[in-house]
């Protein structure tokens, strides 16, 4: 789990030196011990494979409608647009790939995924799970959403 919270951290920040000071870090962690945590392992848990992602885009929605960002849904059918909206100024854009892929899960962990889908390209019942991060992308990208609707 500390890989997890310094990858949390690299990728809530874009400068090096910013991330550095103290307040900056310590809010992060709080937020990464008090709710991103659980929302990774959520989102671990609850892979969907491509163009599947119904449970997972309704779930970023939800957080990011949370802390007070305009949400639209459904683009590409599923994915999300989300803006915060806070005066005139430089804009900032992030984004995070969400889905998993049809590949068992054999990891060992407590939260590893057990999720099947119908693979949408192929009709097929398949195993599935984030083999390749995206759980950890979209879990950075809600708590940097986070962070900057706060400061």
């Amino acid at each position: 789990m500390k890989f997890l919270y310094a990858s949390f951290l690299l990728l809530s920040l874009s400068h090096f030196s910013f991330a550095s000071q103290p307040n900056i870090r310590d809010a992060i962690k709080e937020d990464y011990e008090n709710h991103l945590k659980s929302l990774f392992v959520y989102f671990h848990q609850n892979p969907e494979l491509s163009m599947g992602e119904v449970k997972t885009a309704k779930r970023i929605a939800q957080e990011l409608k949370g802390v007070g960002f305009d949400v639209f849904e459904g683009i590409g059918q599923t994915g999300i647009v989300a803006i915060l909206k806070n005066g005139n100024g430089p804009t900032v854009m992030m984004r995070a790939d969400m889905d998993g892929l049809p590949i068992k899960e054999d990891s060992g962990l407590a939260y590893a995924s057990t999720v099947e889908q119908v693979d949408p390209i192929t009709d097929e019942l398949r195993p599935v799970m984030h083999a390749c991060g995206h759980d950890v992308h979209i879990t950075g990208l809600v708590g940097t959403a986070r962070y900057m609707q706060k400061n």
